[in-house]
């Protein structure tokens, strides 16, 4: 890398840029995070459990163990909505009613958008597991 290039970083650095650049990243994800976490707690059923690990950008999202999150993530898919199902992070195959959210790239509209879109989808999986 260049010296001149070197010593403005090694500037923005010394005199508190990098830390406040910091500051600010930690604080926008963590407005992030808790918009979908309220968004998680008004939209899908009470017996909806959810974790997140520290200095992380997914939320761990258990449903009632009567759901498949792969049958899920395909309807999901369908209307535009993404996650990552729990199975895919297990070796065993554990994990069917979980799933992994990110909430590091969309919009709060998006991602409010997104878990409306997935409670009527789970709405629906549901009734049909019951009817069928």
């Amino acid at each position: 890398m260049p010296v001149l290039p070197q010593l403005a970083i090694a500037k923005f650095i010394r005199l508190g840029g990098y830390a406040k650049h910091l500051r600010q990243m930690r604080q926008h994800y963590e407005q992030q995070r808790d918009h979908l976490l309220r968004a998680i707690k008004t939209y899908l059923p009470s017996d909806t459990r959810v974790s997140f690990p520290d200095g992380s950008f997914i939320l761990w999202v258990e449903l009632h163990t009567n759901i498949d999150s792969m049958k899920l993530v395909e309807q999901c898919r369908e209307e535009g909505v993404g996650f990552a199902p729990g199975p895919l992070f297990s070796a065993t195959g554990k994990y069917r009613n979980c799933f992994r959210l990110n909430f590091s790239e969309q919009n709060a509209e998006k991602r409010e958008w997104a878990v409306k879109t997935l409670a009527t989808i789970l709405q629906n999986f549901e009734s049909k597991a019951k009817a069928g």
